[in-house]
């Protein structure tokens, strides 16, 4: 089996070596684009990532709700990984899955919505020393 360049999006400005944390961690609101944990489909203690595949990255910009308007990074799971619950995902043709945590490896791309008025606030991630 090949390498896995597994992908996460995000609106934060993260640096080589940051954590990706979960929401329960950062006390950061769920996305627009997350569906509510009472409906099984995410939970707040888990960092979503989804693999590559074929080159450049940069092609899943649109693709999904959730890389309509971001930075794409790509990042090394830390801990166990576990199927994504979200049956849009499991139904999909990209392996997503989730982790407890993620280290960034390096910015991959930036996504812009095609004709967004503006974009996101960066805000930026934490270090591995946070």
């Amino acid at each position: 089996m090949g390498y896995a360049m597994w992908l996460h999006a995000s609106g934060e400005l993260l640096n080589s070596g940051d954590m990706v944390l979960p929401p329960s961690e950062t006390g950061q609101p769920a996305n627009g684009w997350t569906p509510m944990p009472e409906t099984g489909q995410s939970r707040r203690d888990r960092v979503y990532i989804f693999e590559c595949g074929e080159p450049p990255p940069t092609r899943h910009c649109g693709k999904f709700g959730f890389t309509m308007n971001c930075f794409l990074y790509e990042v090394e799971p830390i801990g166990e990984l576990w199927p994504d619950p979200a049956p849009m995902m499991a139904a999909g043709t990209v392996a997503s899955r989730c982790c407890t945590r993620a280290r960034v490896v390096r910015l991959v791309g930036t996504c812009p919505a095609a004709g967004a008025r503006a974009w996101p606030t960066p805000v930026r991630g934490r270090s591995a020393a946070d």
